[in-house]
């Protein structure tokens, strides 16, 4: 009979005996508003991921926000076909069964698309898809090649038909939103496997629209009370009978702890009542283990409703929380594996929804010190609620909130319920993720698909790439002005980081030899002219020797000195600071460890500045959003003023050669570590194409302006928090002026760039270089988001190619839908994109040999060198 195999990589380094390290392991689906189709495919793959022979309870729960009684009912219904499956009487353990029917399952439903989900199973070619999403194609394959044909399925069929009947079920169900609704499922025999089903919907009451929603407890939000003393087994209890404070009616009882009900209405809000509700949950004595199992960490992995993990997504997972010597690192905070959308085409990607390549290469580059930062979905984490270090066993906690009262703004103390994820912000996972890391821990990243994703529409990601920048400038903005740990490293990090960019600045701007230490006289002067003597002596004769073949005047010779004698100072330099810095880094290591034995409070190895750096680095873009408006700008203002640069054609191509040379083989080196990597692990390929690099330049032009108005909208999040408490961890804004941001910036773009042609060939009475080479470099920006622009205006056209043959040509020229049509076919097609996609790379290899005529479009490679750099 066959069983269920993995990759031989995995089998070598996934051992059962890890998980028995380990307290549970959950995995929480989330969901809102996506259909029940959507949700069943993940919940899927949620159970196919146990662990061969797990030694600790598996928990798959479903966290409905949505509050859906046709989630719930789905649910049930998966329940029932888990408890269908067959087993023992000579066939099977149960645990077996499970393993090959889900696996089978995931590998029916991985490749179905959103369109395939969320049409009408009544439709026509609907049928093939229900009876995948159903299983009742997979019992039919696992009679046909995997031996099921021995054993009774009567109640498998009965649960494959009942699951069936409730995905044709149109319209959802009433549900009572104002309480906790929790369902557990266990197997008849808890010992046949450690899997358990848990439906959880947290409390979703109705609020008073005119006043604010809060995080903290407020007349016209909803709380529950806490009697002193209470334990966390009447927690459920106490939510139960959860109540509205009503204006003038507040409760003043000081003997009961008022607890809000539903502090964060957001994603963070969820998934921390996810993580309490197992915290107490294990803590039960009919859940207790009896051994050390009872105080071990466990993982806690989040995956969003549209993704949908694998069968290996575990024995992949686990080994990377331990040592060579299989004993639990606790210093391995989180795993994060990257998305993967195997339905988008790179050529049709008009808006850059796949940047999966891009993450991966992102990830792996950041993984080399540990600083891989989480995404929103297909993260694992290794969390601990037994360190009395850092709280006690209580599902409460203690927090100084700032809160209006009687017209006077002071702090008082006030109890919450457990946050495992800041509730501060829309990005939990990148400001967890930022928590972790400045404590001196680190993560991995997985090089490998472990799950499957269905992509947004264009429209929807851009949406959502809005709404993530908005959050994560507010997380910026938090982290640097809030008063919290790490902060003190974090702002050092960040002031070295500024200092390197100055010196960079006077690097360019310094006329002469002199170092500022040696001006502040931290420097003996004899000893800096002793060191400099010989080095300008050999600066000079190596010029003299080069001066033989180029034949510049004395003046540029000098010049060229003076550079080159510049340059090295400043690498000395740097490479003296760093120096500095590592010892210092080394001693408080020292310290720490040795003498005040009390671990690490400020980073005690160069990796964890890495990590600091990495993470500084991610929350400090937003302060060159200014660039790629610049550059446009600056390039526009070129073509008309007709202004002149003059550089020396040689030096500017020998330049510009040696940025392709060094651009393109950081790129091309790092795609090959990273594609070896992942075939030695996961005898996997993933390469960056030239749509992955095409793309990546579009998206940084057309989100420019979606920058800005994060910032702004941001900024409002921010006060909001701070001066009234409001809960900002949900963004319920439609998010259409995103699109029609870019929508109407990509136009102006374009027409901008036919405007200047125009006008150059015109008006302008001689040819000049400097307005010719700008003008070539805004051809170029505009041709990179005319894709994205003719999608945004005329990408879901309604004419029809059969309906625009029935019109006259009077008709068809007085249509606005028949020119929508036709610019969709003149633009969006494969030939165009083709054409397009390579314009890129063709104007790298050209631009080298460009600079020879027009100088100054070196300039440009080293400004578009740097500005993607920033982008990812």
């Amino acid at each position: 009979m066959r069983s269920v195999e993995t990759c031989a990589c995995d089998t070598e380094r996934y051992n059962p005996e890890l998980t028995q390290q380990l307290r549970y392991i959950v995995v929480a689906v989330l969901t809102k508003d996506e259909p029940p189709s959507i949700v069943l495919r993940s919940l899927i793959g949620a159970v196919s991921a146990l662990p061969s022979d797990c030694g600790c309870r598996y928990h798959v729960a479903l966290l409905d926000e949505g509050h859906r009684a046709q989630q719930k009912a789905l649910w049930a219904k998966l329940c029932e076909l888990l408890q269908a499956i067959p087993s023992g009487a000579g066939f099977q353990a149960y645990e077996e069964s499970v393993r090959q029917f889900f696996h089978v399952w995931v590998e029916e439903t991985n490749k179905l698309t959103r369109e395939d989900l969320v049409r009408s199973f009544y439709a026509e070619n609907s049928q093939a898809t229900l009876n995948k999403l159903s299983g009742e194609e997979v019992l039919k394959k696992l009679r046909k090649a995997w031996g099921w044909q021995r054993v009774s399925c009567t109640a498998l069929e009965s649960a494959i038909a009942g699951l069936k009947e409730e995905l044709l079920e149109a319209g959802p169900h009433k549900s009572k939103s104002y309480l906790d609704d929790l369902v557990d499922w266990m197997p008849a025999d808890m010992n046949s496997i450690a899997l358990r089903l848990h439906y959880l919907a947290r409390a979703n009451p109705p609020e008073d629209e005119r006043t604010l929603k809060t995080q903290h407890v407020a007349p016209g939000t909803w709380y529950y009370e806490v009697p002193q003393g209470t334990g966390n087994d009447r927690w459920l209890a106490c939510r139960s009978k959860a109540m509205q404070m009503l204006h003038g009616l507040e409760e003043m009882d000081t003997s009961k702890l008022q607890i809000a009900l539903r502090a964060s209405r957001g994603k963070a809000g969820g998934l921390n009542f996810a993580a309490n509700y197992f915290f107490v949950y294990a803590g039960r004595a009919r859940h207790l283990y009896g051994d050390d199992r009872d105080v071990h960490p466990h993982l806690f992995s989040v995956c969003d409703a549209r993704h949908q993990f694998q069968t290996d997504f575990y024995h992949s997972t686990i080994p990377y929380f331990f040592d060579l010597s299989e004993n639990l690192n606790r210093s391995v905070r989180f795993c994060q594996c990257p998305k993967y959308f195997p339905h988008v085409q790179d050529r049709a990607d008009y808006l850059d929804n796949n940047d999966a390549q891009y993450f991966r290469l992102n990830c792996m580059i950041h993984n080399c010190c540990g600083g891989v930062s989480a995404s929103s979905t297909n993260s694992t984490w290794l969390l601990n609620r037994k360190e009395p270090e850092e709280h006690d066993d209580l599902i409460w906690e203690l927090e100084k909130t700032r809160k209006n009262r009687k017209r006077k703004r002071h702090k008082h103390k006030e109890y919450v319920e457990f946050l495992t994820f800041p509730e501060t912000c829309a990005t939990e996972d990148a400001a967890f993720s930022l928590k972790q890391i400045v404590s001196g821990n680190r993560s991995h990243f997985i090089s490998r698909r472990l799950s499957y994703g269905l992509a947004l529409t264009p429209e929807e990601h851009l949406i959502a790439v809005q709404k993530s920048i908005q959050a994560h400038f507010v997380l910026s903005l938090q982290s640097f002005f809030r008063c919290q740990s790490g902060l003190v490293s974090l702002w050092t990090t960040f002031i070295a980081f500024a200092c390197f960019l100055f010196s960079l600045f006077w690097l360019v701007t310094k006329a002469d030899l002199e170092w500022q230490v040696v001006d502040w006289g931290w420097f003996p002067k004899d000893t800096y002219h002793t060191i400099m003597h010989p080095i300008r002596s050999w600066s000079e004769r190596a010029a003299d020797f080069l001066n033989e073949f180029v034949g510049y005047d004395e003046e540029w010779l000098q010049s060229f000195i003076v550079i080159t004698l510049q340059i090295a100072v400043w690498v000395a330099s740097l490479g003296a600071w760093l120096l500095i810095f590592a010892v210092v880094t080394q001693t408080c290591k020292v310290i720490q460890r040795c003498c005040l034995n009390c671990g690490s409070f400020w980073p005690d190895e160069m990796r964890w500045w890495g990590r600091l750096l990495i993470m500084v680095t991610n929350l400090s873009h937003f302060l060159w959003c200014w660039v790629p408006f610049f550059w446009i700008g600056f390039n526009f203002y070129n073509v008309f003023s007709g202004r002149d640069f003059h550089y020396p054609p040689v030096l500017m191509f020998i330049f510009t050669l040696i940025l392709q040379v060094l651009n393109w083989g950081l790129i091309g080196a790092s795609c090959m570590r990273h594609s070896l990597e992942a075939s030695m692990e996961a005898n996997e390929v993933a390469m960056l194409t030239i749509d992955n690099i095409w793309r990546s330049t579009q998206r940084y032009y057309i989100t420019a302006p979606l920058v800005i108005y994060s910032m702004v909208e941001g900024l409002q999040d921010v006060f909001r928090y701070q001066l009234y408490g409001q809960d900002v961890t949900v963004n319920e804004a439609s998010g259409k002026i995103a699109v029609h941001l870019v929508k109407y910036w990509t136009l102006l773009l374009v027409l901008l760039a036919i405007a200047a042609w125009i006008c150059f060939c015109n008006l302008m009475a001689t040819m000049n270089e400097g307005g010719l080479s700008s003008l070539i470099i805004v051809t170029v920006i505009a041709l990179d988001v005319l894709h994205p622009c003719a999608y945004l205006w005329v990408g879901e056209t309604k004419m029809t190619p059969a309906k625009a043959s029935t019109l006259s040509w009077y008709q068809a020229l007085t249509t606005w839908q028949w020119w929508e049509r036709l610019i969709h076919d003149l633009i969006l097609n494969e030939l165009v994109t083709g054409v397009l996609k390579w314009l890129g790379p063709a104007w790298m290899i050209a631009m080298p040999l460009l600079t020879l005529l027009m100088p100054y479009i070196g300039v440009n490679q080293a400004f578009m060198l740097v500005a993607t750099a920033q982008n990812r």
